[in-house]
């Protein structure tokens, strides 16, 4: 649609703005995502408001502002439990990309510079806290790669984590309650002259979604199969003929 509306003009502006890869793949991205895909944000916060969305507007509103306040009241209490100088999961992270390391080796090239042979060989830049593989400026957490240069380095990996992750950054964004609103601060509705009518829908073919779209940055286990051991397929599922 675009190229008909610009003619034979391929390279236009809107055409390169939507063919740049920055623009809509992850690996290309030139900020930070700090491991969260934002672009389901909307069906994350459908399925958690999934009985509150068909209620009164003002019901909505209010069944979302009790939610939050439990949310931060339980959060804000899980976190004074905390003993560790970043949260769990970046702690959790830590330790895999620790014995995922544990295999490759790198050359320092100069100050901060390092080569770090994997498949394939990438260049880990500790000034720059930069990787060739973009792990570490997408998801703002060291890799495997870059873990491996700060141990050549005789370094720690916590000094090169973003006090984002600390556990301290957590408990601040949690500091603030949500305080109760009593009946009183309340507007008062008068429910006997009034009379809601169902919206005029139309419903549409299938089962409708009720699950959000999983983020593309968790981890999934591979199919292999048990009768021939490749990857891709399950025994259930294998297609391959049985030898004699």
């Amino acid at each position: 649609m675009i190229a008909m509306s610009y003619g034979t003009n391929l390279r236009s502006p809107i055409m390169n703005w939507r063919m740049s890869p920055e623009n809509w793949a992850n690996s290309y991205f030139p900020g930070k995502r700090y491991g969260w895909l934002t672009s389901n944000l909307a069906e994350s916060f459908n399925a958690w408001i999934k009985e509150a969305r068909y209620l009164p507007i003002t019901q909505t509103l209010d069944n979302i502002r009790k939610k939050m306040m439990m949310v931060s009241f339980e959060r804000r209490e899980a976190s004074h439990k905390w003993t560790t100088t970043f949260v769990p999961t970046v702690e959790e992270h830590l330790i895999q990309i620790n014995e995922q390391s544990r295999c490759l080796f790198a050359i320092p090239s100069t100050t901060g510079r390092y080569e770090v042979y994997d498949f394939p060989t990438v260049e880990v830049d500790l000034n720059e806290r930069t990787c060739t593989c973009r792990e570490w400026q997408v998801v703002g957490l060291p890799c495997k790669h870059a873990a491996t240069a700060i141990r050549q380095n005789n370094d720690i990996l916590y000094s090169y984590i973003s006090h984002y992750f600390s556990v301290e950054t957590y408990r601040k964004c949690y500091s603030f309650p949500i305080y109760p609103i009593p009946d009183d601060d309340k507007p008062h509705v008068d429910d006997e002259n009034m009379v809601i009518r169902p919206p005029t829908t139309s419903i549409l073919r299938g089962r409708p979604r009720t699950k959000r779209v999983p983020s593309g940055l968790n981890p999934h286990k591979e199919l292999k199969c048990s009768r021939f051991q490749q990857y891709g397929h399950n025994r259930r599922t294998c297609r391959q003929p049985i030898a004699d």
